[in-house]
């Protein structure tokens, strides 16, 4: 199906229409949605997503790179931004504590709070985290692994990731333990 005609959708790539792409490209999209967002019903929106993106912006895929490298990160991008968005619209929902707040503060002492409190609580500590700090924890919250903050958040080591978590916790639970305890 590839190269049909010898035309092409793109100069630097083998798709000669659009439904190649996709159909090639739809199993990797939808796992890499998957693995983001935990949810497959969210999963099927983000990959839709991204093929609307993908074929509004292909003309301004240089060729730099791979062509799985640019739709992983389109991918990525489209689902950290349909979390964030989720996030904002469902509020309310059960929260929770980062390992680094416990071992500062009693469990015992949060026990009183109700889910939304924690909600509460967990978003207005991340308010009060410092900016590359707040944006590492976050996603560390969402259930990203450190190799995928490296990637999205462009930071040259796993050890500069491990760092701004471990500081975005630090500040969460400073955060806490002055407004709660």
């Amino acid at each position: 199906m590839k190269e049909q005609l010898g035309r092409r959708i793109h100069p630097s790539l083998e798709y000669s229409s659009f439904v190649d792409l996709y159909k090639d490209n739809y199993r990797y999209v939808y796992s890499i949605a998957v693995g983001c967002v935990k949810d497959p019903t969210l999963a099927e929106d983000v990959t839709s997503e991204v093929f609307l993106a993908v074929h509004k912006n292909l003309r301004n895929f240089k060729g730099e790179s791979r062509f799985k490298t640019w739709i992983y990160r389109v991918t990525k991008n489209t689902a950290l931004m349909k979390l964030k968005k989720e996030r904002r619209h469902v509020r309310g929902r059960t929260g929770y504590l980062p390992g680094a707040v416990y071992d500062k503060v009693k469990p015992a002492q949060l026990f009183y709070l109700q889910d939304r409190e924690r909600q509460e609580l967990l978003e207005n500590g991340l308010s009060e985290v410092n900016g590359t700090n707040r944006r590492a924890l976050e996603l560390r919250l969402l259930g990203y692994n450190i190799d995928e903050i490296k990637t999205i958040l462009e930071i040259d080591s796993v050890g500069a990731v491990k760092t701004r978590v471990h500081r975005g916790k630090r500040q969460l639970a400073y955060f806490v333990q002055q407004n709660y305890c």
